[in-house]
């Protein structure tokens, strides 16, 4: 089972904060800065804690030097990723 979703990535914000989830895509504001690797480890690590999985199961395809990226989830449905997403109030935590 993979679960592939569509992320903009807002890197450098004051705190990683789920922004808005929609049909097309679900756009992220993370702490850490655009280099290095830094967001796109961040990426993973807030999206690991928001559905509630291993990051080890959350992997960038496409995009990784770019602000919209093709993510895919290992072990986990679209029905489940996209519940976790929509109930969960993680706004603003960091």
């Amino acid at each position: 089972m993979l679960t592939t979703l569509k992320v903009r990535v807002i890197p450098n914000a004051r705190q990683s904060e789920l922004s808005t989830i929609s049909p097309d895509e679900i756009r992220l504001k993370v702490r850490a800065q655009a280099q290095d690797g830094k967001a796109n480890a961040e990426v993973i690590r807030f999206l690991a804690e928001l559905i509630d999985c291993p990051s080890s199961r959350i992997a960038i395809k496409r995009g990784e030097k770019a602000r919209i990226k093709i993510i895919e989830i290992a072990g986990i449905s679209p029905e489940a990723v996209w519940g976790k997403l929509a109930s969960n109030p993680l706004s603003g935590k960091q």
